[in-house]
């Protein structure tokens, strides 16, 4: 599906993880590690590209193309954003993930690429998961808004603007699927994931 729509995957994980007060991307998490758990299904979905943005070289993850920003993560989610749109192959539209969201599961991300084609059907070209008034990641973002992306200056409220600006051009997809509603953050919700 994906493939035919040549839709890629974009992984943020250049943060500080300074709300957990270490780096978090690495702490085990069932017989992996946090971002292990988080690319999985991703792997496993029929993206055309996978691309995971991080400030230092960490372990390999097959199936990812892996960006380094060093120091420039410092200019905040943004930037990140800015890095991978920039090193992506021709593609449709990205979707971009975090890499603090272990819980979505490959059905999630199929059921959020068959959402994009209901998007596209209705002529939307941005797309967001809410349930009960809550906005959850990952979002799908048309190629049409790269050159917008790369223009924009760098903030740490990712492509935010970009769906208040073109806001006619949203789709909200309506899940309660919890995965995409939970990152872990803090270590008090990465205790509660171990538990």
């Amino acid at each position: 599906m994906a493939e035919q729509q040549k839709i890629s995957c974009l992984v943020l994980a250049a943060g500080f993880s300074r709300r957990m007060g270490k780096p978090k991307l690495e702490l085990p998490l069932g017989d992996s590690t946090l971002l292990a758990q988080a690319l999985e299904p991703i792997t496993q979905a029929p993206f055309a590209e996978r691309i995971l943005v991080v400030q230092r070289k960490m372990s390999e993850h097959p199936g990812f193309r892996t960006i380094e920003i060093g120091n420039q993560a410092e200019f905040g989610m943004h930037r990140s954003i800015r890095a991978g749109v920039e090193a992506l192959n021709p593609c449709e539209a990205v979707c971009i993930a975090l890499a603090d969201q272990p819980f979505l599961t490959h059905q999630d991300y199929q059921d959020l690429l068959q959402a994009w084609s209901s998007a596209k059907a209705e002529g939307k070209n941005l797309l967001y998961p809410e349930h009960q008034g809550h906005r959850g990641n990952p979002a799908l973002i048309s190629s049409e808004y790269f050159r917008e992306i790369l223009a924009e200056p760098d903030t740490d409220r990712g492509c935010q603007y970009l769906f208040r600006r073109h806001a006619d051009q949203v789709f909200i997809w309506p899940t309660a699927a919890r995965g995409f509603y939970q990152d872990v953050d803090d270590w008090e919700t990465y205790q509660k994931c171990l538990n």
